[in-house]
């Protein structure tokens, strides 16, 4: 739980703040602000809390037996909750392959995960 807070977190500030500011500045200056934020500790983190989020869950499905429970509000729960991680961690990792994801989707998409985490946890 506490890789997705990180993950959005950061997300909500990068478009909240950082992008704005960068937005402001001259065009070389914002292309060297873009590209040292793609690269190096920024995105080690982003990539970390991104698979983080997504594999403990996954872990944590397959402990509580998710797989024998494909038929159930569970089991179907968690599937929905790591394929939409999966996706959104292959997004990052290929840092948009085949185009990025749009910003109002991505929030949907990551409020629809985050809901469906908080529900597993509860049983469904």
């Amino acid at each position: 739980m506490l890789f997705g807070v990180f993950w959005f977190g950061s997300q909500i500030y990068l478009d909240l703040t950082i992008k704005p500011a960068i937005a402001k500045l001259a065009p070389d200056a914002a292309a060297q602000m873009q590209s040292a934020l793609g690269s190096g500790t920024a995105r080690r983190i982003t990539v970390v809390t991104a698979t983080g989020t997504v594999l403990l869950g996954a872990l944590r499905g397959l402990a509580g037996g998710a797989l024998d429970m494909l038929d159930t509000a569970y089991g179907i729960t968690w599937l929905a909750a790591f394929a939409i991680g999966f996706v959104m961690m292959l997004s990052i990792w290929t840092r948009g392959f085949g185009g990025r994801i749009r910003t109002p989707v991505w929030y949907a998409l990551f409020f629809v995960m985050f809901t469906l985490m908080i529900a597993m946890r509860f049983g469904y």
